[in-house]
């Protein structure tokens, strides 16, 4: 996206006169940057896990506007939902409301 972006930037800022020339993308070390920025948030985000001790981990979805699934990597029987924006009626048993 940032990429994109500043391509898009460039070329709006020729009609000011200001022209940088048709991009040449070298896509290999466009991956290797987003893998690296990729690594470092979640490498953040296990170390704060680990600090506030959260022993669960697991891949999520959205299944509307106001819930979250997830699919527990740690407990992979134990589904776990979570709801904000209003009460759920029919509830899971493990859910959290937030």
């Amino acid at each position: 996206m940032h990429v994109a972006q500043i391509v898009h930037e460039a070329e709006h800022f020729e009609q000011h006169g200001l022209n940088f020339g048709k991009p040449e993308f070298d896509l290999d070390k466009i991956r290797d940057w987003k893998e690296g920025i990729t690594k470092t948030l979640t490498g953040g985000l296990a170390r704060l896990a680990k600090q506030r001790k959260v022993g669960e981990w697991g891949k999520g979805r959205f299944p509307g506007a106001n819930s979250l699934d997830v699919v527990s990597e740690t407990a992979p029987k134990t589904p776990l939902k979570m709801f904000w924006g209003g009460s759920q009626e029919k509830s899971p048993e493990k859910a959290i409301h937030v």
